[in-house]
């Protein structure tokens, strides 16, 4: 009897906790509800003063709209952070602005002030807050504040250096990349997709940058770098690129090899022939990728003969390949009636993908 009672007062209980959990549950998601409609009062009223400023009659008319803006942000925060997602819009836009409006629009950011607003954030002992103002110095273009961000490389805060590193990157500061991305090179669970989202991120000339990452970092940064760059098809790199084809790592010549997939021409078939025969699969894997998109009889050739590799990657990627290039379908024919099952096998199975995405499409 008391066993039951012990039961069903824990049942009770459960139910309790639940209706409990649910009725947080609630309470947060009003909340959120709330603070979201109040944010968007807020930049509706934000908008309708901008509005109002650039269709002002005069200059002393709009003048006393954008003091109104400026009393907004003196008073609550919460409007700086709207009133910099408007300018950040507007300066996208830019180009495209009357003389008139380009000229409000920088009084309004002269008179709110949003750079010194966050220049005073990233001086907090807040790490997220200095993070945060990082990514808005940036996005709003502030290069003065370059040397200041530079400093947040040297702290112990991982999370504060990548902030730091991403926010150079977007002003374009060379000097402060290099010196964020060569201070982990050594990290490699961490430094290959950060690398590339610095590069990604970087506005200055990926040629200069490139070329010294790749001179002063060791052997497994020179791959990465490498490897991030070659989708942009820097016609100064591919000398480089092709010499590094021959390198004794094996790190760099995969990576070196995979970037030819974006940059070879028809003047390179004759390397990345050698290359498709080369004892390491993923290099072959690579280089038939890269004659791929080489529409020679010397490359459709190679492409061919690479159907028959023995690893099960290169001849499906070889199959993928010679789909592309062989507009006549004679040399997939050939292969899918010759001799070899494997290479048979991977050209059937890939003329079967395209035509199922066909079909789909």
């Amino acid at each position: 009897m008391r066993f039951e009672l012990f039961l069903v007062m824990i049942f009770f209980l459960s139910i309790l906790l639940i209706c409990a959990e649910l009725l947080w549950l609630y309470l947060l998601a009003d909340n959120q509800e709330e603070s979201k409609a109040k944010l968007n009062k807020k930049e509706a009223r934000c908008r309708r003063i901008l509005e109002a400023i650039i269709c002002a009659p005069t200059q002393s008319a709009w003048e006393c709209e954008i003091n109104e803006l400026v009393n907004l942000v003196d008073k609550d925060d919460s409007y700086m952070e709207i009133l910099t997602d408007i300018f950040m819009e507007s300066l996208e836009k830019y180009e495209e602005m009357s003389e008139k409006d380009k000229k409000i629009i920088g009084k309004i950011i002269e008179k709110v002030n949003p750079i010194t607003y966050y220049e005073n954030m990233i001086k907090e002992n807040d790490v997220v807050k200095k993070c945060y103002a990082c990514q808005r110095l940036a996005a709003l273009g502030a290069a003065n504040d370059i040397e200041g961000i530079r400093e947040l490389l040297k702290s112990r805060n991982r999370q504060l250096r990548y902030a730091a590193g991403n926010s150079l990157a977007a002003l374009g500061d060379k000097e402060g990349v290099e010196e964020f991305i060569l201070g982990f090179q050594d990290d490699y669970k961490y430094s290959y997709r950060v690398i590339n989202e610095v590069i990604d991120r970087y506005t200055g000339d990926l040629y200069e940058i490139s070329k010294d990452l790749i001179e002063k970092g060791d052997a497994y940064l020179k791959a990465t770098v490498i490897k991030s760059i070659g989708k942009y098809k820097i016609k100064e790199l591919v000398p480089y690129v092709l010499e590094c084809t021959n390198d004794t790592d094996i790190n760099i010549k995969i990576a070196a090899t995979k970037a030819m997939c974006f940059c070879a021409e028809k003047e390179h078939i004759l390397t990345l022939i050698r290359l498709s025969k080369d004892q390491n699969w993923v290099v072959r894997e690579f280089a038939v990728k890269a004659l791929g998109n080489l529409n020679t009889d010397e490359a459709i050739e190679a492409v061919k003969q690479a159907t028959q590799d023995e690893q099960w990657w290169v001849r499906q990627t070889a199959a993928e390949s010679l789909i592309k290039m062989d507009y006549s379908l004679e040399h997939i024919e050939s292969v899918i009636k010759g001799y070899d099952r494997y290479a048979s096998e991977a050209v059937k199975y890939s003329l079967y993908k395209v035509l199922n995405m066909e079909e789909k499409n």
